[in-house]
């Protein structure tokens, strides 16, 4: 308890040296002379070690955001920091530091509200905002935050950005571990390589070190990708550790960790019969002959009578219900599905399988992140033969453009001639394809009506930046196209 005691102090310490040495408004300003406030600092410090002979993890982080200009004040006041059951906030400080004179006075947060985090498409889950408000975020006012967590399952360390809502001077993340364990890190989107990285060993600690310096404010779109496809950030994993006897114990280092810890969750899952299932199953496949035919079945069966409703409380975000009771309650998340679809296919004689994806969401694949980031999607696999396998599934721009799929349209607009008129001028047919989209459009004339069947292909999903400008000339090259006109005339 001491030593933790000496941690906080030191770090308090620390943030106070950082606010005295802080650079001038002026400074800042001519780096960044077109943002009403920037994050002078974010540091995070994590710290792996073992408490019961088991890999923990705690990590102390401080914010200081130094105010540009009067307007930042009601756009950043309010602050969130976000926990969780695996991710306890230990402790929670925030102030602002008012220029007064040479001095600065010190305005507590006093205070802060604690509430249930949303989710898009979660009823419920686990998460935790603390939420309150800067006061004072006048020119050359200096705004902190330093809040303390304590990590239960380092399986479930989140990545540190070195980006964010306002641009950031400086960022360092540190991480330290004893020699027994085994730590790695993969860096994502390292552009120019603005992120630096030093190694240091001190007695039997090892220290990584990862800063960057003048990052512009992110860019997020509705249309975009998500922000791991783009924003610079670091990954840490604990891939392995020395257990008492000197043996070296896989954590997180590879795929087949990864599958062994989620396998650890379906070891009690649909275990004990069920009369309910047995009878739904053969209901559903009686009289069909074929595996297709009886996957299908099921499977529609199970998306017209389960309602989706996510409810993740702790382990519930990992831990499938048991498919029994999803089909008596008739609602589940994906998990829940697949166990209901994974079971019922099982009972009807048919190979099923329990499986972790990622949507496209995330960015990673498991040769390179062999993590549970690198999934958030559950569905169920099923063998039909040896060969296949069938997934059965419920100008200032710098961010790449995000379809939700494919598509194609086919839109028919129809001119009727009025009396005593006739077509003088029609358009010629137009066909255009490129690694974008396929346009074809045709005039077709008939007694007393002029048709245009207008076909639109798209073929891309993502559209990077560096395609922007081709993207550009193809759109107004169509636009042309759209302004043709019939022209008509008297008799």
């Amino acid at each position: 308890m001491s030593c933790m005691k000496k941690g906080v102090l030191l770090f308090v310490i620390c943030i106070n040296c950082i606010c005295l040495q802080a650079q001038s408004v002026e400074d800042v300003q001519k780096i960044f002379p077109d943002d009403h406030a920037v994050i002078l600092n974010n540091n995070r410090n994590l710290k792996l070690y073992f408490k019961d002979k088991v890999p923990v993890a705690e990590t102390m982080e401080q914010t200081h955001i130094l105010v540009l200009n009067d307007k930042a004040n009601g756009i950043y006041n309010k602050y969130k920091v976000f926990h969780g059951s695996f991710d306890e906030l230990r402790s929670l400080e925030a102030y602002t530091n008012v220029p007064e004179g040479n001095k600065y006075k010190k305005l507590k947060v006093t205070e802060i509200k604690t509430q249930n985090a949303t989710s898009r498409g979660v009823f419920y889950d686990d998460s935790k905002e603390s939420v309150f408000d800067f006061p004072s975020l006048f020119k050359g006012a200096i705004a902190t935050e330093m809040h303390t967590e304590f990590h239960k399952d380092p399986h479930l360390l989140s990545p540190f950005y070195f980006t964010s809502y306002m641009p950031v001077v400086q960022s360092k993340f540190t991480v330290s571990f004893p020699s027994d364990m085994q730590v790695k890190y993969i860096i994502k989107n390292n552009i120019n390589n603005a992120i630096q990285v030093t190694e240091k060993k001190s007695g039997r600690q090892t220290v990584y070190e990862f800063t960057a310096t003048n990052q512009k404010s992110r860019q997020r779109y509705g249309d975009g990708p998500s922000a791991p496809y783009y924003e610079p950030h670091v990954i840490i994993h604990l891939a392995s550790y020395k257990n008492d006897h000197n043996e070296q114990v896989g954590y997180l280092g590879n795929v087949d960790d990864l599958y062994k810890w989620n396998q650890g969750f379906l070891n009690e899952i649909n275990t004990q019969a069920s009369p309910l299932l047995k009878h739904l199953a053969d209901s559903l496949t009686t009289g069909l002959s074929t595996d297709k035919q009886k996957t299908k079945q099921v499977y529609n069966w199970v998306q017209n009578n389960i309602k989706y409703i996510a409810f993740e409380d702790g382990l519930e975000g990992f831990v499938p219900r048991q498919a029994a009771d999803v089909c008596t309650k008739r609602y589940g998340d994906c998990k829940d599905m697949a166990s209901l679809i994974t079971a019922l296919l099982k009972l009807a004689g048919l190979n099923a399988y329990f499986t972790w994806i990622g949507t496209r969401d995330i960015p990673y694949d498991y040769t390179e992140v062999p993590l549970p980031i690198t999934d958030n999607h559950m569905i169920s696999t099923m063998s039909l033969d040896r060969n296949n396998l069938t997934i059965i599934d419920t100008g200032r721009r710098k961010v790449a453009v995000s379809n939700d799929f494919k598509f194609e349209t086919k839109n028919y607009t129809q001119l009727m001639v009025p009396a005593g008129y006739e077509v003088s001028y029609m358009p010629a047919n137009y066909h255009y394809k490129n690694a974008f989209f396929d346009y074809d459009v045709k005039y077709l004339q008939t007694s007393g009506h002029v048709t245009a069947v207008q076909e639109f292909k798209s073929n891309v999903m993502l559209l990077e930046p560096k395609d922007f400008n081709q993207w550009n000339e193809t759109v107004k090259e169509l636009n042309i196209q759209q302004k043709n006109q019939v022209v008509l005339k008297r008799k």
